[in-house]
């Protein structure tokens, strides 16, 4: 276990509690290109920097985060009301510091901040009385240079709520997962990890094609996913022989990566995320389950939010599990956020509902920013005497016409949430708008009636 006892309590502390400690300010910086992940390139670079203002629905009065650009302040002064988020004093955007160009793209947000002024104008907003921590959305290698940077700038210790990278690079290759899985027992679909040597080129097709012949033979299906890829960019599925070329073709466009995840395609009931937070304290480890959320999918099979509450018969099974799974992260030094992916099936022998693991993200995942939006809201309403949201869905690809987020709030109308209401529509995200993509979270006493409420937005915005 590293040197550390890792333990774990039932009685979890919710996010919004760990997001409160007292005494602590978090700087937070969500590099949405940290992962690095080239299949997802091509579909992210004009709009990357704009993910790091999801970070506002993270961040409570104290803490600073940091994005790219200005943030429109119609949108904050709709947080303002709600009280999410930060002071605006405490809202850094790099781009009015330096633009930066590098190898003719625009300079990410961890180059941005990078630059000696905007350390200088960060550490201005630095509270001297807290203990500082750096909050990255993924724990990349570049992280530490700056955690070390900010610490010369500072003359103060600066811990990174993330990581090691080392630890968060395990956490996110997913033959390392599922290995680590099969030796904990905990359940996988029937399949096998083939890789091969950067020496060798071109890719194995036929040691591909034995494993997709052995496994799709369990369900006349198969899916193929890179070790290393995020939002599905790097999956396929195949389901006959003649599927072949198409696989040959695939790999080509993919000679970045020498390592996938060969499995049976089995059918899915539902696709549970547990939110999970692995925490330094003391001699030993400490170990949070948090909430567990349901993932919704678009018809390409991509993955367009979260819905909660999520209720199952198999949420001790899935407990239990992510449980296993986060004590492995943290003997393996991982500290920070982790979101463990799962699906829900019928097992074919029995009849019976079971779970197999999906993927780990050692990282900060979109259902994080909406249960820390969620339950900042019903902090707020408790203390207004308001009754509680109970449910909420999420939904990250609603198009839009090109508008500012002023437009957005009068073509939604009563839609829009506010704490006289027990329901509505919280948009995020707000730097997508002008690029026809809005962000939102809708809140209700049910998912259910918050799906009936995304039905009417989507009337409305597409009129």
């Amino acid at each position: 276990m590293s040197g550390f006892e890792t333990q774990s309590r039932e009685s979890s502390l919710s996010l919004l509690e760990v997001l409160q400690r007292p005494g602590v300010q978090r700087i937070f910086v969500h590099d949405y290109e940290a992962p690095n992940v080239p299949s997802l390139r091509p579909s992210i670079d004009a709009l990357a920097c704009f993910y790091a203002e999801r970070a506002l629905l993270m961040a409570q009065r104290n803490d600073v985060v940091v994005v790219a650009d200005q943030v429109d302040p119609t949108f904050l002064d709709y947080l303002r009301e709600l009280e999410i988020g930060p002071t605006a004093d405490r809202i850094l955007a790099t781009k009015a510091t330096s633009e930066m160009p590098t190898n003719g793209r625009a300079a990410d947000l961890l180059t941005l901040l990078g630059n000696p002024c905007a350390l200088d104008r960060l550490a201005e907003r630095v509270d001297p009385a807290h203990q500082l921590r750096l909050n990255p959305y993924f724990a990349s290698p570049a992280f530490r240079s700056i955690q070390c940077r900010l610490e010369k700038r500072l003359g103060r210790l600066v811990t990174l709520e993330a990581g090691p990278p080392a630890a968060a690079d395990r956490a996110n290759r997913k033959e390392q997962v599922r290995c680590a899985a099969k030796e904990l027992g905990v359940p996988t679909a029937p399949g096998e990890v083939v890789s091969w040597p950067e020496t060798q080129s071109p890719p194995p097709l036929a040691a591909m094609s034995d494993a997709v012949a052995r496994h799709r033979n369990q369900t006349g299906k198969v899916i193929i996913r890179g070790a290393w890829a995020m939002r599905g960019s790097d999956n396929l599925t195949l389901e006959s022989e003649s599927d072949m070329d198409r696989l040959r073709e695939w790999l080509a466009q993919r000679e970045h990566l020498r390592c996938y995840l060969v499995e049976s395609f089995v059918p899915v009931t539902a696709s549970p995320n547990l939110q999970m937070w692995i925490e330094r304290a003391g001699p030993s480890i400490q170990v949070d389950l948090m909430h567990t959320t349901n993932q919704r999918f678009n018809d390409m099979g991509r993955h367009i939010g979260n819905a909660y509450p999520h209720n199952t018969e198999l949420e001790p099974d899935l407990r239990a599990s992510a449980h296993l799974l986060a004590r492995w992260l943290a003997a393996n030094g991982y500290t920070g956020p982790v979101g463990v992916d799962f699906i829900e099936t019928v097992d074919r022998t029995s009849g019976n509902t079971a779970h197999l693991l999906a993927e780990i993200n050692g990282r900060i995942n979109g259902s994080t920013y909406v249960l820390a939006l969620w339950s900042r809201i019903n902090q707020v309403r408790n203390e207004r005497r308001c009754a509680p949201i109970n449910a909420w869905i999420s939904n990250t690809n609603i198009r839009v016409q090109n508008c500012t987020f002023a437009q957005l709030c009068d073509r939604l109308g009563n839609h829009l949430y506010t704490h006289a209401s027990r329901r509505g529509v919280v948009p995020y995200n707000t730097g997508l708008l002008k690029h026809g993509i809005m962000n939102a979270a809708i809140l209700a006493d049910s998912v259910e009636e918050s799906e009936d409420i995304e039905r009417d937005v989507l009337g409305r915005l597409s009129v």
